[in-house]
């Protein structure tokens, strides 16, 4: 009762100027009660930026989850895996993955596979990994082709092959994935599996760092300094 009061207190003040604003995110508030959980994310978000509050939303997507909506299904799995508003159950989170991965979400089965790795490390789940990874990559998950070509890079769960671990950090890269981006840049740097390409390089180290990542930066300025490459 009380939170529904700060909430509504929120509100009053207003998020945003204009009556048309504070109708809609009223309208949000309605829908969140009555278990709209993108209507409750969204909400979420909204409180958390402006009055550093964060509500309560794990019942909703509980709920909402039984009901069929995917992502609520992703949004509970991580609030277990991350202990946040309930305790801590890596096991519940990795049954929440799986059941939102079958239904379709790709994020959810990069994590799904990300999940075999940090419950246990690299051992025979592997292999595991590697068959959500490919699943999310082939829903253009960024983050699942970037971990299905580092597994090839380094020839966990799979057979070392640095061309397909290529293929797949590219791909990540131009799906915005800057960490694909960078690594994809030490493969060009270092001229191990292929031609040394210090432009190339240096055109992916500047990608990551306009992206926000240091590294890339960093990496970027010292190919610049040694004149291999300019910008």
């Amino acid at each position: 009762m009380k939170k529904l009061i700060l909430i509504i207190v929120l509100l009053s003040l207003g998020l945003s100027a204009g009556t048309q604003s504070k109708k809609a995110m009223n309208e949000y508030f309605i829908e969140c009660r009555d278990g709209n959980s993108g209507s409750c994310h969204f909400l979420d978000m909204q409180f958390k930026k402006k009055y550093n509050f964060k509500m309560k939303t794990s019942k909703v997507y509980a709920k909402a989850c039984k009901k069929g909506d995917l992502q609520s299904c992703l949004n509970l799995a991580l609030l277990y895996d991350n202990a946040n508003e309930v305790k801590k159950d890596k096991n519940r989170a990795r049954e929440l993955f799986s059941k939102a991965c079958e239904g379709g979400l790709s994020n959810a089965c990069f994590y799904l596979g990300f999940s075999y790795y940090y419950l246990n490390g690299h051992n025979k789940e592997d292999k595991k990994a590697v068959k959500q990874y490919r699943k999310a990559c082939e829903g253009n998950s960024s983050f699942g082709c970037y971990y299905l070509g580092k597994f090839y890079y380094q020839g966990y769960g799979v057979s070392r092959d640095a061309d397909t671990a290529i293929h797949y950090y590219t791909k990540a890269c131009n799906l915005g994935n800057l960490g694909a981006c960078n690594d994809l840049a030490f493969v060009y740097y270092g001229g191990r599996y292929v031609k040394t390409d210090y432009v190339r390089a240096g055109t992916l180290f500047l990608k990551a760092c306009k992206g926000g990542k240091t590294a890339g930066c960093k990496s970027a300025a010292s190919l610049r300094r040694t004149g291999m490459f300019d910008y």
